[in-house]
């Protein structure tokens, strides 16, 4: 059997869920429903208030965050009229964010789903 070699390049908050050498059959890639860009905000902001209230973050950082997913959220729910604003908030957001763990990366996820979905 040949030495065989693979490189997988994840990029622009790419996920990786599967790492193979060689697959054989189908693969099947969904995306996730635009209609639910609103409900991973509005979750994102659960998360965030659950970590205010635990005083794990810092009150400027969570007064920025949750007034700019609160207008994501809108964005979101008035469909793709608005998904290029919705796009520039969420950027904001992930800048605000991106230092806080899970939240960071949730956010980067909606993010890049708001971006396929142009």
């Amino acid at each position: 059997m040949p030495d065989e070699s693979y490189k997988n390049i994840a990029r622009d908050h790419a996920q990786v869920g599967m790492q193979v050498g060689k697959h054989v059959g189908d693969v099947h890639v969904h995306k996730p429903a635009p209609e639910n860009l609103a409900e991973q905000i509005e979750a994102v902001q659960a998360d965030l208030r659950a970590l205010r209230k635990s005083r794990d973050l810092d009150e400027q950082i969570y007064l920025t965050a949750q007034g700019d997913l609160e207008e994501a959220a809108w964005l979101a729910r008035m469909g793709d009229d608005k998904r290029s604003q919705l796009i520039v908030v969420l950027q904001r957001v992930w800048l605000v964010l991106s230092g806080v763990a899970d939240i960071g990366s949730k956010v980067a996820n909606i993010l890049t789903a708001a971006q396929i979905f142009r």
